[in-house]
């Protein structure tokens, strides 16, 4: 049951639920073509809504590799830790998509958020969410909350739990979103410099740039 559990948490996570609502609102499987398999690139091309959907879907499947996991596969914990890391996998590397993905965020906050459930360490998940929603209302800036709370995971669960196996699988999902992202931050580094890092841009259909909540954004011309 072990490996079954990190077989069907990879399953879950390539789940491409992006693809899906985009082709659904479209018509079309091209829709998110060129761009994130996630959130953000469904709000930009389809809309706020679907985008929404998108987010509480992903996060939906990070929370479903756990609780499968532990209480349906009764799988040892290293394993319920590890479905949940590799549903942030099969998010980023979509078998389904040849290996495309997203950035892997609300589906890493959904594992954590069970896994922290499942074992009873409900503060955790309390804890980083603070830590990124108080970033971003400094700075309004959500890649950056979204990285100070990814870094600071898992000092928070190694402080909560007591637990180096527990750490080392916070350590684990931080680093497989970094491998994801790291490639798009370096493009926006060498095209635009430091500013670009910290800088999302939502551009809808109608070709014009806006804000979407707890997003900082430039506005600009085709």
């Amino acid at each position: 049951m072990n490996l079954i559990a990190l077989i069907l948490g990879y399953l879950l996570g390539s789940i491409p639920t992006a693809y899906l609502i985009a082709r659904y609102y479209t018509g079309k499987a091209e829709a998110l073509e060129g761009g994130n398999i996630g959130t953000l690139n469904t709000i930009r091309r389809v809309g706020l809504g679907p985008g929404l959907a998108v987010a509480y879907l992903d996060i939906a499947k990070g929370a479903a590799a756990i609780f499968v996991a532990k209480f349906l596969l009764d799988a040892d914990v290293p394993y319920v830790l590890g479905a949940g890391i590799m549903a942030v996998v099969g998010h980023n590397w979509m078998v389904w998509l040849r290996f495309k993905g997203g950035k892997g965020m609300a589906t890493a906050l959904g594992a954590i958020v069970a896994a922290s459930l499942s074992y009873n360490f409900p503060v955790v998940p309390v804890i980083f969410i603070i830590i990124i929603l108080l970033v971003w209302w400094i700075r309004r800036n959500l890649v950056l909350a979204n990285a100070v709370g990814l870094l600071s995971l898992p000092a928070i669960v190694q402080l909560r739990t007591g637990s180096e196996m527990a750490m080392a699988a916070a350590a684990a999902v931080v680093a497989v979103i970094i491998i994801k992202y790291l490639p798009t931050a370096i493009v926006d580094y060498r095209q635009r410099g430091w500013a670009a890092l910290g800088l999302d841009e939502i551009k809808p259909k109608n070709g014009t740039y806006h804000k979407v909540p707890g997003m900082t954004t430039r506005r600009k011309k085709d």
